[in-house]
């Protein structure tokens, strides 16, 4: 396991830093948090480190200043947090996300689910990608700053789905699950 700031943990074996070129890698499976999101992937992840000049802090043992990418490959797997409810986000090709440009994208057969109320779901299926542009609140995050402490908050949403959204009824998600 592997443990940072604001609740950040990647779990998975075969875990290898390259303090070099500042990057956590494994090809193996992965389980990860930040924050209250949460997800996996089944082909390993790359994380690209942001190096602090100086002494590490007492608690590290190198010099690590947070992360500038997080690639996860493979199927993923995430539930993001927000304010109201858990959005679950499936792909198949991995997802990428870039805290500089707050772009976060999946890959391949994309699916989305977002609870509405009670036996509702937004529901994105079978896209080829979903791009979500974030915008967190703080002036350092609109500078490129690799330091914001909050995960952005503001998704814009761009994808090749033809339908923008699909509201279901419980009802037409069971006979969904009965028809498979």
């Amino acid at each position: 396991t592997v443990a940072g700031p604001d609740g950040l943990t990647f779990k998975g074996h075969n875990v290898f830093f390259n303090e070099e070129v500042m990057q956590i890698l494994t090809d193996e499976p992965v389980e990860f948090t930040y924050q209250k999101h949460r997800g996996n992937s089944d082909h390993g992840l790359r994380v690209d480190l942001i190096r602090v000049e100086g002494p590490p802090k007492p608690d590290q043992l190198l010099s690590v200043g947070g992360f500038r990418r997080v690639l996860l490959r493979g199927h993923v797997e995430m539930d993001l947090a927000t304010d109201r409810e858990s959005v679950h986000v499936a792909c198949d090709e991995g997802f990428d996300f870039n805290l500089q440009s707050l772009v976060a994208s999946f890959k391949i057969n994309v699916n989305v689910t977002r609870p509405t109320g009670p036996g509702e779901a937004f529901m994105l299926k079978k896209c080829q990608y979903l791009d979500l542009l974030l915008e967190d609140g703080s002036s350092d995050a609109h500078h490129g700053s690799p330091h914001a402490h909050d995960a952005p908050a503001t998704p814009i949403v761009r994808s090749n789905a033809n339908e923008p959204s699909e509201v279901q009824t419980e009802q037409r998600l069971n006979d969904s699950a009965n028809q498979a």
